[in-house]
C-alpha cells in the first residue's frame, strides 16, 4: 500500500505588474483587458500632471492644499494633455515651457527671460565696463552663481539690457521695483548686492524715465544712504591710512586686497560719481562729497588692476571732483550768493582750466581715446565758464559806493571773456557729440545725457539774448546758431535710430522729438526778424564801449525794435530752474 500523501493546498502565486511594483500599490488586474491596472496608472499620471501645473502656476495656487497622491478621491481638475479647461485661479501670462522649477523665484524661474537671453545680457553688460567700471561681473562667474549670490544685480542687468523689447523691459522694471520695496523698505536689508543693483539702475535710468514719475533723485539718495550705512566711506582696516600716497605704498607691500573690499570700494566710487554728476545736473544737494579716502580708493584700484576697466576709475573720479570744486567755488546752487569778486573769479577760472588740460593729457597718456570721458571733459569746461551768466545789474547804491573805477562783475571785461569762452566751449562739446559714431551715442549713460541737455540749454540761453550792458551783446545770438545745432542733433538721432532698425519706443525717439519741436518753435519765432552781421569768434575781440548803442549796432531788426520776437523771457524764466530734465519737459509743453 502506498504511503499516505499529505494533501497541501495548491495556492497560486500572484504576480504584480511592473507599474504596481514601482508605485508599490495593490495590483487589481482587469478581467476585460489583458493590461493590468490601466485605470490606476492613468489616474496617477493625471494627478502628477495636476501637481506640476499647480507648482508652476505660483501665486494663489501655491496656497491651496494639494490632493495626496495616495488619495482615492477623484481630482476635480484632472485633465488629459489635449484638454482645454478653466481653473479657479489665474495662470501667469507666460508659456509653461519657459517655466523653470528650480526653487528660485526670479524672472528666469517665472519664464520672463530664458537662460540664453540672460547669458547674452551678461555679455552685453560686461562690454560696458569702460563706460561704467564701478560694478564688474567677472567672466568666470556663472549665471547660476549670480542668481543665488547677486540676484538684485542680475535683475538690474537684465532690465537694462532688455531695451530691445520695451514691454519686457517694463515688466522687468516692475519686478525690480517690487524687489526694492520688499528688501529695502519691508525687510530693511542693506547689502552690497542691493547697492550695486541700484547703481546699475541709476546709470541707465534714461531707459525708464517717466516725466510724470521722475524718481531719479529719490533712488540716488537711497543708494547714497545705503553706501553710508554699509560704512563704505570709511577704511575697512584700521591700519589702512586715508592718504593716497600711503595707500599705494602699503599696496605694494600687501600686493592685493580681498575681493569683497575691492567690490566695496568700486561701489563707493560709483556711488560718489553718480551722486555728484546727477546732483550737479539737477542742482540739488549731494550727501556724498569728495574726500581724500575716495580719491585714494580710485588710485588704489587702478594700481591693483583686479579688472581691466579699473584703469578708468581714477579718471572718472578726477573729472567729477573737478566739477564739484567748480560748483562749490562759484556757488552755483546758492540763489542768494553775494556779488562775485572779479579777481577771484579770474584766478579760479585759470586754475580750473589748467586742471582740465592736465586731466585731458593724463587721459590720453594712460587710456587713449574714450568717447565718454572726452565728452565729460568738454562738458565740465562749459560748466566752469558758466559763471558769466551769474550776474545781475548793480544797484544805484553799489555804483555810488564802488565808483566807476571799480567795475562790477556784471559789466567787467572778464565776464565778457567768460561768456565768449563759454559759447566756444559749448559749440566744441556739441561738435564732438555730433562727430561720435552711433555706437558711441548709444553707449551714453544718464549723466552723459544730462550733460547734453545742459549744453543745449546753455546754447539756447545765448540765443535768447544776454542781460549785459554791452551794445554788441546780441552778437552772441548769431554765433550760437541754435537752430542749426538743433537740426543737426535731430539728424544725429535719426541716423542712430536707423542703425538699430527704428524701435518705436526708444528714448532717442522722444529726445529727437523734443529737439525737433524746439527747433520748429525757434525757427518760427526768429523767421525774418533779426539779421546779425558780425562773427563772435572773429580775430578782433569785443570791447566795452560807452558809445550810443544805436550808433553802430550790428543787429538789423526790420520795422524797428517793436518787431523783435519775445522769446527772451522764456529762457530767462527757466534759467534758474533746478533740473535740466524738468526744464525741457516744460519747454516741450510750452511749445507743443
Amino acid at each position: 500500500m502506498e504511503p499516505l500523501a499529505l494533501s497541501k493546498p495548491q495556492g497560486r502565486l500572484r504576480k504584480a505588474c511592473e507599474s504596481c511594483r514601482e508605485v508599490k500599490g495593490r495590483c487589481s488586474p482587469s478581467e476585460e483587458e489583458p493590461s493590468k491596472c490601466s485605470s490606476r496608472v492613468t489616474e496617477l499620471e493625471q494627478k502628477i500632471e495636476g501637481i506640476l501645473t499647480r507648482l508652476s502656476s505660483g501665486g494663489s495656487a501655491a496656497e491651496q492644499p494639494l490632493t495626496p497622491i495616495t488619495s482615492v478621491s477623484s481630482n476635480p481638475y484632472t485633465f488629459s494633455g489635449d484638454t482645454i479647461f478653466e481653473v479657479p485661479f489665474k495662470l501667469p501670462s507666460v508659456r509653461l515651457t519657459n517655466v523653470v522649477l528650480d526653487g528660485l523665484q526670479d524672472v528666469i524661474s517665472k519664464g520672463y527671460v530664458t537662460f540664453e537671453q540672460a547669458e547674452l545680457s551678461l555679455q552685453a553688460f560686461q562690454a560696458q565696463a569702460c563706460n561704467f567700471p564701478f560694478v564688474v561681473v567677472d567672466p568666470t562667474i556663472g549665471l547660476d552663481i549670480l542668481r543665488r549670490k547677486r540676484p538684485f544685480v542680475l535683475i538690474s542687468i537684465l532690465t537694462f539690457t532688455a531695451s530691445w523689447n520695451t514691454a519686457l523691459q517694463k515688466r522687468l522694471e516692475t519686478e525690480l521695483k517690487e524687489s526694492i520695496c520688499k528688501k529695502i523698505i519691508m525687510d530693511g536689508e542693506r547689502s552690497i548686492d542691493l547697492l550695486q543693483g541700484l547703481l546699475i539702475y541709476l546709470n541707465w535710468y534714461h531707459f525708464y524715465f517717466d516725466p510724470q514719475h521722475n524718481q531719479l533723485y529719490l533712488f540716488m539718495q537711497m543708494a547714497t544712504s545705503m553706501a553710508l550705512e554699509l560704512g563704505l566711506d570709511k577704511p575697512a582696516r584700521q591700519e589702512l591710512p586715508t592718504s593716497p600716497a600711503a595707500i599705494i605704498f602699503q599696496l605694494r607691500l600687501k600686493s592685493r586686497l580681498v575681493a569683497e573690499e575691492v567690490e566695496g570700494r568700486r561701489a563707493l566710487l560709483g556711488c560718489y560719481y553718480l551722486s555728484s554728476a546727477i546732483c550737479s545736473a539737477v542742482r540739488k544737494p549731494n550727501n556724498l562729497c569728495y574726500s581724500a579716502y575716495i580719491g585714494g580708493c580710485g588710485e588704489l584700484l587702478a594700481d591693483i588692476g583686479a579688472a581691466k576697466s579699473d584703469v578708468f576709475l581714477s579718471h572718472f573720479i578726477r573729472l567729477q571732483r573737478l566739477q564739484e570744486e567748480i560748483k562749490q567755488a562759484f556757488q552755483y546752487d546758492d540763489p542768494h550768493k553775494e556779488e562775485p569778486d572779479v579777481m577771484k573769479i579770474v584766478v579760479l577760472r585759470h586754475r580750473f582750466e589748467q586742471e582740465l588740460e592736465q586731466s585731458s593729457q593724463l587721459l590720453k597718456a594712460q587710456v587713449g581715446h574714450n568717447a565718454k570721458l572726452v565728452s565729460s571733459s568738454h562738458a565740465i569746461k562749459v560748466y566752469a565758464r558758466e559763471i558769466g551768466f551769474h550776474a545781475s545789474p548793480p544797484s544805484v547804491f553799489d555804483f555810488a559806493t564802488t565808483g566807476p573805477s571799480q567795475p562790477s562783475w556784471y559789466a567787467s571785461p572778464a565776464r565778457q571773456r567768460s561768456l565768449v569762452e563759454c559759447l566756444e566751449a559749448t559749440t566744441t562739446y556739441l561738435n564732438h557729440f555730433l562727430s561720435l559714431s552711433s555706437a558711441e551715442v548709444l553707449n551714453f549713460t544718464t549723466p552723459d545725457l544730462l550733460r547734453l541737455l545742459y549744453a543745449v540749454l546753455i546754447l539756447g540761453r545765448f540765443s535768447a539774448g544776454l542781460d549785459a550792458p554791452w551794445p554788441d551783446a546780441s552778437v552772441f545770438r548769431a554765433s550760437a546758431k541754435f537752430g542749426e545745432y538743433l537740426t543737426a542733433l535731430v539728424g544725429k538721432f535719426r541716423n542712430t535710430l536707423a542703425e538699430i532698425h527704428n524701435p518705436p519706443d526708444h528714448y532717442l525717439v522722444y529726445l529727437g522729438r523734443m529737439f525737433e519741436d524746439s527747433r520748429r518753435c525757434y525757427s518760427s519765432a526768429t523767421a525774418g526778424a533779426i539779421t546779425i552781421t558780425e562773427n563772435l569768434f572773429a580775430s578782433k575781440s569785443l570791447k566795452l564801449t560807452e558809445d550810443d548803442p544805436t550808433a553802430e549796432c550790428c543787429v538789423d531788426i526790420p520795422d524797428g525794435l517793436d518787431n523783435c520776437p519775445d522769446f527772451d523771457s522764456f529762457f530767462r524764466e527757466h534759467l534758474t530752474a533746478s533740473d535740466p530734465v524738468d526744464v525741457f519737459i516744460d519747454w516741450g509743453a510750452a511749445i507743443a
